[in-house]
């Protein structure tokens, strides 16, 4: 954990960092984050806000480093860990995968294209999300507690009936599919982009900071 440190161009950024090491009883029941399966339903949890202070889409587009940070609900945090841990245990999770540093947007670019890393194949969605939120914030908002997720369609009512019981919130988005990554606001178009594009943007990112 460094709280001071110094470089020839200035200040570096408090950087706490947790690490954190559990043992997994059921290794089958590992859930990775890329998407699997043509047809899956993707479905997002938690509530986006209108919350770019301190965003990477903040910093990295306005080179802005300011603002307040996302708020955290304890309860809400602790009700999205029990539900995907619940649900990962029943086996009704294809993926998963967290709302974190670049919001939506990022994760689900991740979920798209991560699977090359792991010798499976590029494979993206179509998603029309409900949302009041601007295309930006929708994006790109850091909101706390928030997952993206697909689920094989049977098992699809199941998982809704289990967010219920957590009390967590469920939106059922779109499906997985296709080789383009497509973000629909209200059935308007937000952002279509090939996963491979995301990908390589990705793998040769560090190029673009040496």
């Amino acid at each position: 954990m460094s709280f001071y440190n110094e470089s020839p161009e200035g200040a570096i950024d408090p950087t706490p960092v947790v690490g954190v090491v559990g043992l997994l009883a059921e290794a089958e029941k590992l859930v990775t984050p890329w998407f699997k399966t043509p047809g899956d339903v993707v479905f997002l949890l938690g509530e986006t806000k209108d919350e770019l202070g301190g965003s990477a889409w903040l910093y990295e587009l306005q080179g802005i480093k300011a603002g307040q940070p996302p708020v955290l609900n304890l309860k809400r945090e602790a009700a999205l860990h029990a539900l995907l841990a619940d649900a990962a245990g029943r086996g009704l999770l294809c993926s998963a995968q967290d709302c974190s540093e670049g919001g939506l947007g990022v994760a689900l670019a991740e979920a798209a294209f991560l699977a090359k890393t792991h010798g499976g194949a590029l494979l993206g969605a179509e998603l029309n999300i409900a949302t009041r939120l601007n295309p930006t914030a929708l994006l790109f908002s850091e909101s706390a507690s928030r997952a993206v997720v697909s689920v094989s369609p049977q098992q699809a009512e199941t998982f809704k009936v289990l967010c219920r019981r957590q009390g967590v919130v469920c939106q059922e988005a779109g499906r997985v599919g296709g080789n383009t990554l497509a973000v629909f606001a209200n059935s308007r178009p937000v952002m279509e982009v090939a996963v491979e594009k995301l990908y390589a943007a990705w793998k040769g990112g560090l190029k673009h900071y040496v």
